[in-house]
């Protein structure tokens, strides 16, 4: 955003790379280049799977249901990636050892729900 504020546009997809603080001058660099829409998958997985992971170390309880909001203007368009999102998430994470009710995927767009099964 504040390189959008600065500049009047901005690669939404490019590499973002900051610097310094606010004491000693902060400065944020968007690369403008094409990127390719695997590494966004990828990188989008890897968000999802670290968010989870997280959210597993905390105690929640059988009242609690696990909502995961992520992009899918980008990536995870088709029902293979998000076939392909839940089965990564399954071979890295227990899900039965998952302290809630049941955990969903949701997309932005709002055209993606899918809920994966936890296993009790």
């Amino acid at each position: 955003m504040e390189v959008l504020n600065c500049k009047g546009r901005v690669n939404a997809l490019g590499e973002v790379t900051s610097s310094g603080t606010r004491n000693t001058g902060h400065h944020i660099e968007v690369l403008d280049e094409a990127v390719p829409r695997s590494r966004i998958v990828e990188k989008h997985q890897r968000l999802i799977i670290a968010r989870i992971k997280a959210k597993a170390r905390k105690k929640y309880g059988p009242d609690h249901i696990l909502v995961v909001v992520f992009d899918d203007f980008v990536g995870f368009r088709s029902d293979q990636e998000i076939a392909d999102l839940k089965s990564s998430i399954a071979s890295e994470i227990d899900l039965s050892t998952l302290d809630f009710r049941s955990l969903y995927l949701l997309g932005f767009s709002g055209k993606t729900l899918s809920e994966l099964k936890l296993r009790r």
